[in-house]
C-alpha cells in the first residue's frame, strides 16, 4: 500500500506537480488523489485499466462503476480520473467572478485543489468532463457551489461538462462489464486473439442491450452465432460486451 501524501499547502501542491500527479496522459498519468491519499469508508478501489495499461483510483462505488461504461464506450480514447485544475489562482478567479466562496484545506487555510473526477479524451479529439455525485449530496448547497466552480471552469476551457449520479450507471449493467473484462486485466494476452473477430463481433454486440439480458444468455447466443467455444473463446467474446 503506498504512504498518504500531503496535499495541504502550496509547497505540497508544488511538489506533487514536480512529481507529475496530475500530469501526462494514457499510462503516464497519476490522478491527483490516490486511494492511499485520502480516507476510506470502503468505497475506494483501483481497478487496472485496458486503454491506459495502468491502475485507476476512485474514490466511490459510482466512479467505479462509471468507469466500466467509460472503457466499454468506442468514443473514450484515455480516461483521466481525480483531475486537478490547474492554474490555481485562475480556478480561484473563476470562483470570485461567480461570487461562490473557494474552498480551503481546513488545517492550513491553503486554497484546495478542485478536481474533476474523470476528464475523458475523445475519439473526435475533444475532451468530456464528468463529475460524479450521490443524488442525495446534491440537496446540500455547498456541493453545488463546488460542482458549480467545476463547470465554469470547463465552460470557460470550451470543455463540455456533466454531473453523473448513480441514476446514471445502473448496477447490474456495470457489473456485466466488470465480470465481462476481468479476464483481459489480468491476462492482456487475450486481446491479441480477440482482434480476428474485433471489427464483426463488436458490431453484433453493440446491437444488444446488455443492461436487459442475463449475461450468461448473451455469451451463449453470440458463441453458438460465432462458432466460438470453450473458455479463451468465452473471454473472447466477453471483452467486447
Amino acid at each position: 500500500m503506498a504512504r498518504k501524501r500531503k496535499l495541504e499547502s502550496i509547497k505540497d501542491y508544488e511538489r506533487a506537480l514536480r512529481n507529475k500527479y496530475g500530469k501526462e496522459v494514457g499510462e503516464n498519468y497519476k490522478p491527483w488523489l490516490r486511494v492511499s491519499d485520502v480516507d476510506s469508508h470502503g468505497r475506494s478501489s483501483i481497478v487496472h485499466g485496458i486503454k491506459s495499461k495502468r491502475d485507476h483510483h476512485f474514490l466511490s462505488d459510482i466512479e467505479t462503476r462509471l468507469f466500466y461504461f467509460l472503457e466499454y464506450s468506442r468514443y473514450a480514447v484515455d480516461i483521466r480520473e481525480q483531475f486537478p485544475l490547474f492554474p490555481l489562482d485562475l480556478v480561484m478567479q473563476t470562483a470570485k467572478a461567480a461570487a461562490i466562496p473557494y474552498p480551503y484545506v481546513p488545517r492550513t487555510k491553503t486554497p484546495s485543489v478542485v478536481t474533476t473526477d474523470f476528464l475523458v479524451t475523445l475519439r473526435s479529439g475533444g475532451y468530456l468532463a464528468i463529475a460524479v455525485k450521490p443524488s442525495d449530496k446534491l440537496c446540500d448547497a455547498r456541493v453545488c457551489e463546488k460542482l458549480e466552480i467545476e463547470r465554469l471552469w470547463w465552460e470557460q476551457l470550451g470543455v463540455k461538462w456533466i454531473l453523473v449520479t448513480e441514476f446514471q450507471v445502473p448496477v447490474p449493467t456495470a457489473n456485466n462489464l466488470r465480470w465481462a473484462s476481468q479476464p483481459f486485466r489480468k491476462d492482456a494476452s487475450l486481446l491479441t486473439e480477440l482482434r480476428e473477430y474485433t471489427d464483426e463481433l463488436t458490431e453484433y454486440v453493440h446491437q444488444i442491450d446488455i443492461g436487459k439480458y442475463e449475461i450468461s444468455s448473451v455469451i451463449e447466443t453470440i458463441a453458438v452465432d460465432f462458432d466460438i467455444s470453450g473458455e479463451p473463446g468465452i473471454q473472447i467474446i466477453s471483452a467486447t460486451l
